[in-house]
């Protein structure tokens, strides 16, 4: 961020503040890229747990999968994040602390991811990713109920509720064959349907 874009998203964020009004969360376009990404790759795994016979292949189609998601996910975050550092209210304390939260939430999901892996990887447990979905719609609601409370986004609770309640259900049927599929549709209600709540209102760059 330039000196002059510092100075003006300064200069927007007094005008909130005089104005008595918050900044508007700036994070919907990371929400819809995640929920999207996310949702094709729980269907990608459920495709492979539901119609590949179980063998050493899985852990190479798995890792593959998983690996392609990290990495498209990491270009992804990287250009969104340019992008919001240009709009206006980014330096404000609710977009600060709604950074904060979702990336101690990435940090929880990595250690999760990992852990996985490396107990497929130790034992030869292929089952062992079928924890993460529930896991991870907990964190998802957990952080945007935060990221709520902080903003005074009363909009994103109903999506936070929600996806607290996908991941009490997807841990209950964790190794059903059919999971990853019921997973798919609930990332984009629980990640891309409040993102775009959050795209509409946005201020301009």
């Amino acid at each position: 961020m330039s000196r002059d874009e510092a100075l003006a998203d300064l200069a927007y964020v007094r005008t909130l503040a005089e104005e008595g009004r918050k900044a508007p969360l700036l994070g919907g376009a990371h929400l819809v890229g995640w929920g999207v990404l996310v949702s094709a790759a729980f269907v990608g795994h459920g495709v492979i747990v539901n119609t590949v016979p179980q063998s050493q292949d899985w852990g190479l189609m798995l890792g593959g999968l998983w690996g392609g998601f990290g990495l498209l996910g990491g270009l992804m975050s990287t250009a969104l994040q340019r992008r919001m550092q240009r709009r206006p209210g980014s330096a404000a304390v609710s977009n600060r602390a709604d950074q904060a939260i979702w990336t101690g939430a990435t940090l929880i999901l990595v250690s999760l991811a990992l852990g996985a892996i490396g107990h497929m990887a130790f034992t030869g447990d292929y089952t062992a990713p079928n924890f993460i979905p529930g896991a991870s719609f907990a964190v998802y609601g957990g952080a945007m109920m935060a990221s709520s409370m902080v903003a005074e986004e009363k909009a994103l609770q109903p999506f936070a509720l929600f996806s607290v309640a996908a991941g009490l259900c997807l841990s209950i049927g964790a190794d059903h064959p059919w999971m990853y599929f019921a997973a798919a549709p609930a990332a984009l209600l629980a990640l891309a349907a409040p993102g775009l709540v959050l795209l509409r209102q946005e201020p301009r760059a």
